[in-house]
């Protein structure tokens, strides 16, 4: 979760090892609710590692978002998939 609420315009994951594990990324709402972000799967091959996978989420909610889920299926890479940090970009709320 994230100290201030915002209202998102882009996710970045920043991942130092085996990317292309996420099968997709949904936000926590400040009321609770989560949102799933539409074809936020970042596929072998898409992000270098190291390297930043960035979805854009501009328009997805008005509400304030404080957190950001992200789905993983390790089986795909073959092998763990390590983050270093996630950014949740946006106005604050």
């Amino acid at each position: 979760m994230f100290d201030t609420p915002v209202i998102a315009t882009e996710v970045n994951i920043h991942q130092t090892y085996t990317p292309g594990s996420i099968i997709g990324i949904e936000l926590v709402l400040e009321g609770g609710d989560t949102l799933e972000v539409p074809d936020s799967a970042d596929p072998v091959g898409n992000t270098e590692c190291p390297g930043v996978f960035t979805v854009d989420v501009t328009g997805l909610s008005t509400e304030p978002v404080v957190g950001v889920i992200i789905n993983f299926d390790q089986t795909i890479g073959g092998d763990w998939n390590e983050i270093d940090a996630v950014e949740l970009v946006g106005a604050q709320a």
